[in-house]
């Protein structure tokens, strides 16, 4: 009855454009999915959430802007997530990674996969779903760049710290000589799709910032009001105190995602001069 009450749902849903919905079309879709999980119906739920058609709607729904009914959305698909198999878990993180395209969204799924990878190391026999080559697709979703060093960093901040804070993880959990995860052995790929760009990209985004808090400062001694380049959007007429504020924050922002970065490389350096020198050791 669920699943079908769900389906009933996303079928009037799915005619509606993005600025159409209505708060109780998040209500009822969120209801009905509340039901089908407690109700057991996670593979069918499942299909829904893959399904081509749907992907449209899936993203509304992560997206929601009345705060209320995103943080219950979250809260429900965490719900959701803890009640499927090591196999469902991989196939809905694939699917959200793939269609969400915002970046709180894929933190929150991000950490998931961490927690993932954590439970799985701990055991005595891996789940193969979250190390080795399977991991290394899914990873592959995560340790890039969406456009390379041209990605705008502050839009997709909460994404890329949770992938740094992932591979610091990942770096400092396995072994190189292990390799259980298949992370060094993709270490190459991961530097030059995500680290390098990301290096580029956050000296270009610093430079842009710094050179848009001098123009700031000097329409501030001149008392004029100005427009400001914010995630690629020009914010017009905006004092210039609060200008500042607001450039500022961004270049905390970029200073953060530095930091973590020179950490996780740190790390990687530590690791692989330590496993060679066990190695020149063995021999």
């Amino acid at each position: 009855m669920a699943v079908e009450e769900l389906q009933s749902i996303i079928k009037r849903c799915q005619i509606l454009e993005e600025q159409d919905f209505k708060e109780e079309d998040f209500g009822l879709f969120q209801l009905a999915g509340q039901r089908c999980i407690e109700e057991g119906h996670t593979d069918q739920l499942l299909e829904i959430i893959q399904n081509e058609k749907n992907k449209g709607l899936v993203k509304v729904m992560t997206l929601c802007p009345i705060e209320t009914l995103r943080k219950k959305s979250l809260a429900m698909l965490q719900l959701y997530i803890n009640k499927l198999d090591s196999q469902g878990k991989y196939t809905l993180f694939r699917c959200l990674l793939n269609t969400s395209n915002h970046s709180g969204v894929e933190a929150f799924i991000i950490q998931n996969i961490k927690n993932q990878i954590d439970m799985s190391l701990k055991r005595t026999r891996n789940n193969k779903w979250f190390t080795g080559p399977q991991l290394i697709s899914l990873l592959d979703l995560v340790l890039f760049l969406p456009e390379g060093a041209e990605t705008d960093l502050l839009q997709n901040s909460d994404r890329i710290m949770a992938s740094l804070n992932l591979l610091r993880y990942l770096v400092i959990k396995d072994n190189e000589n292990d390799n259980q995860t298949g992370l060094w052995t993709e270490l190459g790929n991961i530097e030059n799709n995500f680290l390098k760009p990301l290096h580029i990209g956050l000296n270009m985004s610093k430079a842009h910032y710094e050179a848009e808090i001098k123009n700031s400062q000097e329409a501030q001694k001149s008392k004029d009001l100005c427009s400001i380049t914010v995630s690629g959007e020009e914010i017009p007429n905006m004092p210039p105190e609060m200008q500042l504020k607001v450039l500022h924050s961004a270049l905390f922002t970029f200073d953060l995602i530095e930091s973590v970065l020179a950490r996780v490389e740190e790390l990687i350096e530590i690791k692989t001069k330590s496993t060679s020198e066990e190695n020149i050791g063995i021999k």
